[in-house]
């Protein structure tokens, strides 16, 4: 997305969206103080057949006082009634300022409208609301009815607006509902009115203090002396690094320099003098000063300025990667200072493997594409292009672009000359343009009455076809960008509607399909080469988008006149087998449902390099183990493309950011991450590749996924259960390559040739992926065969030659014999996938192979599951072989998270530290069968909704097979509120808590990248209370240390991040599901969590904001979640109340939450005397001065909690 700011000087009179939009108005130039609109010399026209608040949408870039409020005097000759007129807060809907203009002519005329002064000025900056009450019949306001388009405000923070006129029907002054759909207000088409003004004034600035005297210093500064906006340098580039030293020095010092790899391993260092100037030389160095004869100090010379000291540091070659250079001055102590996402000390560059990227007929067969745009090329904010250099060098082809509505709404109509001006950069830079139209106009969504959107695409459109002109009319645009000549090797032109709907979207699900019917209609009536993909789920797993792409889109066969293709994003689906198994099952329905060839393309998935911006090399090498694994999981489950997340700091990113650690816009400085160096060497190895697989018999800890490189095969593998802090030391392990010899990729790209042994590579594998190339094909077959244990090998494979003939699976090989002619499976073979080769006798050279899956000798059956009955489940074991079985037959409970990945392939993952529900150990002689009979007593799951039960056996070898075993009848968790005669005061002192109130938890832990350790590492005492007035909880966390949350970072909202409090309310909770009646007051005993929801919810969070609390003004309360009209974000205080302190190892948190918080309606506690409640407590911890791995501990609910209303995952609490 690109963004223009337009800078708007202190001095300069309020310039709002108003202003610009309004057609027939214009803005004031720069005096100092004046109304926000001035009325032209003519008209467009006026009306006054509406009664209502008339209003627009108000944007206040800099600090202004609001001195007066005006409503529009037609005719300048007295108004017929009087006006109230007020200013609104956009998100809120809080009234801010208001004041009633009299009738007649009472009221000051200033150019068109009647002003009164305000009692007191008020000062505004912000995004808001401003609207006059008109009266139909009354006096009238300016109806102008042109074209406009959207502008950018603002410098600093600038963004775009969407704007509109507004008004809310009514008789009484209400806040102008944009987006109120069929409700009482609504958007006005096409009309641009403008029935209200303010007057303005700037905000005086402070008296400036003068400077005060600056302390000397010495600064030291490095810089590349090419590419220095972004240091990626070519195999064989010189690296040369320009530094200088400037300051007060004292005397002669050393700079001390090292270099160090992606593993923060040290590669180089040394040493360079920095010399004093012989005239600026000072005796007695490291002190300037001396005793003379009497015994006084005396200085030996004036201290002055020195003269900068400079030099270049020539980089020896040391290979590819990423590499960072420390710089200190030994003496003086000083480093290089921290720049953007950089840390102190260092600066990065990174060195790109001399391996040449296959080549590509069209751009659109790039496996690789980013998000995020960076002119590095001129250094400046949205100058010059913004795409190279950095796209073509780090192989990334597809790239983002977006249109945004509000510049297409009015008047605008696409030409070949303005559509030759779009994208030139990205057709410059030979990318494949993905063209995002997620952004339907608030005013255009068909939202409830009494609900508001909060996004781009919360409702769907309430014009379907006026939407469906838009669509066109980007589609149009698009194609006349083909028609100028640009993007010549792209051969299709892609788009998208949605983003994410999963976590937003609540429209039906007509409707959902429905935009994709008129979207798809739209595109291609407009765009023949246009492919429209969907449904930009952010999981590939079990959400309602891909729901729908199943149920909805499946059925539709591939002639379906609503996707072209497939777009999603990978997050929610991690580890990584969890994550292959969706993303298998995403693959698969793609290909069953829609044409051959189309698209699959994941446009978003990333990780951070740790919780709060640290910079050592654990958790950078996490990043890049983490985010490589992703990708290549992507691409080798059979996706065409993936897109990386994000280009440069900012929530995610392969480089750092100089100029801002979370920059508003595009970043113009940027500095590699090992994370950026090692995704440049896989587009190197990886463009132009052919998918073929996973390798599945190299064992349960090793991941692998196969690609055709040209004539050659291209392995990715790495340890699948050293993930995390990649702390873990790498193992070795056996590969069949079926090769004399084959090249070794490590993660950055450097390369080394393997000697293998009888078709054998012996490599060491970690967390971080590594590769091999040259795998001979008879190692990597894009098909398997199912054979039974002691089932023969099909004749037909062993007639070419004799042959040695073994299977391999996880670093061991079983020889197979000759018996009776044929080569039999042994009847002891473990299950899963082997290899199966063929050596000529004598040389061992490879003359075949297969993979073979290895079919259990036996069944597993499930009976009739209706998770709605409390009836007894039967399962059926059957042995189909013509040995003896002996195994266990077990029943597991098993999260929602993990259920695909459970289902889908081995081994089993229960959940830690959780024993099988039911086990039973059974021998079956050849040809038997046995009945299990489970009564549903014995299938309670010690949690929380949500748990599936699993049903598997193994038998004596490892065998097994699974079947889904429906839901567990988990009892819902409970906890109790006891009611208080006096409330306690919210101060953070638990001392006036009754010690008995409290209940501990200290083992529900849910790692996030943490470990825990023990209680003191974290656990936590809870108790409830209330009375008529509120709800109040107290919350004793224990952990070493407590790390405040920064409400003015990055991560303001991401509470989550560092130490705190989320807390979740239900409210009225009903039995029979989401779609349940609500119950007379009191919740059944007998609710189940698969049975029980709420009308709404509400989800907050507490932190602290100093490291010691105590202070009135260290509390952060934020709603993430709740209904209208409760306002959401950071809260005043005020209603709800929060306090805490650090008190020992512990942090206390008191909280009074009134019951008017919760529900508009209550009077008090609810009549049901019940509330769903679900508690965690997060914790970060310091180690080596960083913030390191996440982890919580939860009460009564069990994390994740759905947001969902009537699907969440909460316990109940008891007013007692």
């Amino acid at each position: 997305m690109r963004f223009i700011a337009a800078h708007l000087s202190p001095c300069r009179p309020l310039l709002l969206a108003l202003t610009v939009l309004v057609p027939g108005f214009t803005a004031l130039a720069a005096e100092p103080s004046g109304p926000v609109l001035q009325t032209p010399e003519k008209l467009r026209g006026t009306r006054n057949d509406i009664g209502g608040t008339i209003g627009n949408s108000l944007v206040i870039a800099v600090p202004r006082k609001i001195d007066k409020l005006g409503v529009f005097d037609a005719g300048g000759d007295g108004l017929k009634n009087p006006h109230e007129v007020g200013i609104w807060e956009l998100l809120s809907g809080k009234l801010v300022v208001s004041a009633t203009v009299p009738a007649g002519t009472e009221g000051e005329l200033i150019e068109g409208f009647r002003y009164v002064k305000l009692s007191e000025p008020v000062e505004l900056k912000g995004r808001y609301r401003i609207g006059a009450l008109m009266v139909a019949g009354g006096d009238a306001f300016p109806d102008s009815v042109s074209g406009y388009e959207g502008v950018f405000l603002g410098g600093e923070g600038a963004r775009l607006d969407e704007f509109a006129s507004v008004f809310t029907r009514g008789d009484t002054l209400a806040p102008p509902a944009q987006d109120a759909g069929e409700g009482p207000g609504g958007w006005t088409g096409a009309a641009r009115w403008a029935a209200a003004n303010a007057y303005t004034t700037p905000v005086e600035p402070p008296t400036a203090e003068p400077d005060p005297a600056i302390t000397p210093r010495i600064e030291l500064v490095a810089e590349f002396t090419e590419k220095t906006r972004y240091a990626l340098f070519d195999s064989g580039e010189r690296v040369s690094l320009w530094i200088r030293v400037t300051g007060r020095r004292l005397g002669p010092d050393n700079l001390l320099w090292s270099v160090t790899d992606w593993k923060g391993d040290l590669v180089d260092q040394g040493t360079i003098p920095v010399p004093m100037p012989a005239e600026a030389e000072l005796p007695g160095y490291p002190s300037p000063t001396f005793r003379n004869e009497f015994n006084e100090w005396q200085e030996t010379l004036p201290l002055r300025e020195i003269p900068p000291w400079k030099t270049i540091l020539r980089l020896p070659d040391y290979g590819a990667g990423y590499f960072a250079v420390r710089l200190k001055l030994q003496k003086a102590g000083v480093t290089l200072p921290r720049l953007g996402s950089r840390p102190e000390g260092m600066v990065s560059y990174a060195v790109q493997p001399p391996i040449e990227r296959l080549p590509l007929k069209y751009v659109d067969d790039s496996r690789f594409g980013a998000q995020g745009y960076a002119t590095v090329a001129s250094g400046e904010v949205a100058r010059g292009n913004m795409v190279a250099p950095l796209y073509p060098a780090m192989g990334l082809r597809w790239v983002y672009g977006q249109r945004w509505f509000v510049s297409l709404e009015r008047g605008y109509q696409p030409t070949l000359e303005k559509a030759a001006r779009l994208w030139r950069d990205e057709s410059d830079a030979g990318l494949c343009l993905l063209l995002s139209c997620i952004t339907i106009p608030l005013h255009m969504q068909a939202a409830p009455p009494g609900q508001r959107s909060v996004s781009y695409s919360t409702y769907p459109p309430k014009d379907f076809d006026a939407w469906g002109k838009f669509i066109g009319k980007v589609a149009r645009e698009r194609a006349m960008v083909k028609q100028a000549g640009l993007f010549p090797t792209q051969k299709y032109n892609y788009y998208e509607i949605h983003w994410e709907p999963c976590g937003h979207y609540k429209g039906t699900d007509d409707d959902f399909m429905r935009m994709y019917e008129v979207a798809w209609k739209a595109i291609h009536d407009n765009d023949p080469g246009g492919r429209l993909l969907g449904p930009v789920s952010s999981m590939p797993g079990i959400s309602r988008p891909m729901r729908l792409f199943e149920e909805r889109l499946g059925p539709l066969g591939p002639d379906n006149r609503h996707v072209d293709g497939v777009s999603y994003h990978a997050y929610a689906a991690w580890p990584d087998r969890s994550m292959r198994a969706e993303t298998r099952r995403l693959v698969a329905g793609a290909r069953r449902y829609l044409k051959p060839g189309a698209k699959i393309v994941m446009t978003e998935v990333g990780t951070r390099d740790v919780e709060d911006w640290p910079r050592h090399p654990a958790p950078l090498r996490a990043q890049m183990a983490n985010n490589l694994r992703m990708h290549l999981i992507t691409l080798g489950e059979g996706v065409d493309t993936t897109f990386f997340f994000h280009l440069r700091d900012g929530d995610y990113g392969l480089f750092y950011n100089l100029t801002d650690q979370f920059p508003p816009f595009d970043a113009t400085h940027l500095s590699p991450k090992p994370v950026g160096a090692a995704f440049a060497a896989a587009t190197r190895l990886l463009e132009g590749t052919r998918t073929l697989g996973p390798l599945d018999f190299l064992g349960d800890d090793i991941l692998c996924y196969t690609f055709q490189r040209g004539d050659q095969i291209l392995a990715a593998l790495w340890a699948a259960d050293a993930a995390g802090s990649c702390e873990e030391p790498p193992r070795p392990v056996r590969v069949p390559v079926g090769a004399e010899s084959v090249t070794f990729f490590d993660p950055m790209g450097n390369a080394r040739q393997i000697k293998c042994e009888n078709g054998y590579a012996t490599i060491q594998v970690g967390a971080e992926p590594v590769y091999l190339l040259g795998l001979a094909p008879v190692v990597a077959p894009e098909s398997t065969v199912t054979l039974a244990p002691g089932e023969a090998i099909p004749p037909e494979w062993m007639a070419a030659a004799p042959a040695e003939w073994a299977l391999f699976q996880a670093g061991r090989e079983v020889p197979l014999q000759l018996a009776d002619g044929q080569t039999r499976l042994p009847l002891d073979i473990g299950g899963g996938e082997w290899l199966l080769s063929a050596r000529q006798a004598g040389t061992g050279a490879w003359l075949g192979g297969a993979v073979i899956q290895v079919q259990p000798p036996f069944t597993l059956e499930a009976g009739p599951v209706d998770d709605t009955q409390e009836v007894k489940r039967v399962f059926t074991v059957a042995n189909t072989s013509g040995q003896a079985l002996n195994g266990r037959f077990e029943i597991r409970a098993v999260q929602p998270k993990n259920w695909a990945s459970q289902v889908a392939e081995p081994p089993l993952v229960p959940e830690p530290g959780v024993a099988p529900l039911y086990t039973q150990a059974l021998e079956l002689l050849p040809g038997q069968s046995r009945t299990i009979e489970v009564e549903p007593a014995g299938l309670v799951a010690p949690s929380a909704k949500g748990v599936r039960l699993l049903a598997q056996f193994t038998d004596a070898y490892g065998r097994l097979r699974r079947v889904k075993a429906g839901a567990s009848k988990g009892a819902v968790e409970r906890c109790h509120a006891i009611p208080v005669v006096s409330p306690p005061t919210i101060d953070g002192d638990l001392r006036d808590w009754t010690l008995e109130l409290f209940r501990t938890v200290d083992t529900r832990v849910d790692s996030r990248g943490g470990t825990w350790q023990d209680p003191a590492d974290l656990s936590f005492r809870y108790a409830i209370q209330y009375d008529r007035d509120a709800l109040y909880l107290a919350v004793k966390a224990r952990d070493q240390s407590h790390v405040p949350h920064d409400p003015k970072g990055h991560y303001r909202r991401d509470y989550w991040e560092e130490d705190s409090l989320q807390v979740v309310l239900g409210v009225h909770p009903f039995t029979g599901g989401a779609g349940g009646d609500r119950p007379a007051p009191g919740l059944p005993a007998a609710a189940t969590p698969a049975n029980l929801g709420y009308a709404f919810h509400h989800l907050f969070a507490f932190a602290l904001t100093t490291p010691t609390g105590g202070d009135k003004d260290a509390g952060f309360v934020w709603r993430f979640e709740g209904p209208d009209p409760f306002p959401r974000g950071k809260l005043d205080p005020g209603g709800i109340r929060f306090a805490g302190r650090r008190v020992g190892d512990e942090t206390h948190y008191e909280i009074a939450i009134p019951w008017k918080e919760m529900d508009a309606q209550f009077n008090g506690p609810p009549a049901e005397k019940q509330l769903g409640f679900g508690l965690i407590v997060n914790d970060i911890d310091i180690e080596k001065g960083f913030k390191v791995g996440r982890k919580n501990m939860w009460a009564v609910a069990r994390d994740k909690f759905t947001y969902t209303p009537g699907d969440l995952n909460l316990g109940v609490m008891e007013l007692e």
